[in-house]
Formats: structure tokens, C-alpha cells, sequence
């Protein structure tokens, strides 16, 4: 947790459901005193820790997946701003178009995203994530992993969208094979 090259997840005892991305900015000072209880070793002490956050918002502990269905899959947002929205499609099972659309908690349209002949652009990519983070959609492999490809030139009408904070629903021509989102929170 006190490295400072790496990030690592923050998390406090009043809010255990969010984490905050952070690194140490300098080494933590601490001073404590040991001490040998029974079969224990107990540590007893203050200090200092300084951390730096380059994205100032906290995630979700649990990024909840969504499974397909025709009539929306149900998004709930419980975080406090729009969430990050990650979408994957085997690319095998992509027909000409994909009509991606969020609608809010009335089914009124908020969001919507049409792909026109996706097609493979090289032997790696078995899958394409549609990642709202990013504004990119990227080729995967078999191992769902990022190949350097990328897609947006098949964006025909629509833009990247991010669920709105509450109940919104994901709906897809096309059954995906795995879509999640991220609450993200002050």
C-alpha cells in the first residue's frame, strides 16, 4: 500500500463501498513502538502518509456486470455521477449493424450509438469493447485482451454514453457478451 510507483486502491472505514486510486507522493513517516503480547505482535504508533489521486473521483468497490436481455438490461447507478460504461461483442456474432441505446427510468432515449459493418482488422481480434471511459472501441483477443486495433470509424450515427446516476436501461440489437459499468463517486 506505501509504494510510490504503484497505485493502489484506497479505501476508508466510513465509506467502505468506494476506492479511491491513489499513490504514496513521498515515503510515509511513522514511528510506533512493537510489542510482544502473548503469540501477537502488536504495532502501537503514529504518522504522516501524503497521497496523490491524478483522477479526484472514487470507484465503485464492485463493479456490477449486466447480463442481455431484448427488453433492456436494468442499469443501477448508485453512484453520484454519470458511470463509466465498458460493452464487449464476439465479433463472430456481430450481424451488419448494432443499435446501442440507453433510455432513463421513463424508456425515454438519453443515449444512443449505431455500428455499420464492423469488420475484423487483423487475425488477433475475436472480440470489440465499446468503452465510454476512453471514447474508443477496441479489438480484443481470444483472451479478451487489447490487441492495439481500433473501431470508431464504424460509428455511423450516435455518440458514447455514460448511465445517468439512478435506474436506466441498456438496450442492444445485438446480445453482447459482457458489458459492465462503473458507479463513480466525489
Amino acid at each position: 500500500m506505501f509504494s510510490t510507483r504503484e497505485i493502489k486502491p484506497l479505501i476508508f472505514d466510513e465509506y467502505p463501498y468506494k476506492k479511491y486510486m491513489v499513490k504514496c507522493a513521498q515515503p510515509p513517516q511513522l514511528k510506533f513502538l512493537c510489542f510482544d503480547e502473548y503469540e501477537f505482535r502488536i504495532y502501537k504508533g503514529e504518522g504522516t502518509v501524503q497521497f496523490v489521486a491524478y483522477y479526484p473521483f472514487a470507484f465503485s468497490v464492485i463493479s456490477p456486470d449486466l447480463a442481455y436481455s431484448d427488453q433492456g438490461s436494468i442499469v443501477n447507478n448508485n453512484g453520484d455521477l454519470p458511470a463509466n460504461l465498458d460493452i464487449i461483442f464476439a465479433l463472430d456474432n456481430i450481424p451488419s449493424t448494432i443499435t446501442l441505446e440507453l433510455r432513463d427510468a421513463n424508456k425515454k432515449t438519453i443515449g444512443k450509438m449505431i455500428l455499420n459493418n464492423i469488420v475484423s482488422q487483423g487475425d488477433n481480434d475475436t472480440y470489440i469493447l465499446i468503452n465510454s471511459q476512453t471514447q474508443l472501441i477496441e479489438g480484443l483477443d481470444s483472451n479478451k485482451k487489447k490487441t492495439g486495433k481500433l473501431y470508431n470509424r464504424f460509428i455511423t450515427s450516435g455518440d458514447f454514453f455514460w448511465p445517468p446516476v439512478g435506474r436506466s436501461y441498456l438496450v442492444s440489437s445485438t446480445k453482447f457478451e459482457n458489458a459492465n459499468y462503473t458507479p463513480l463517486y466525489f
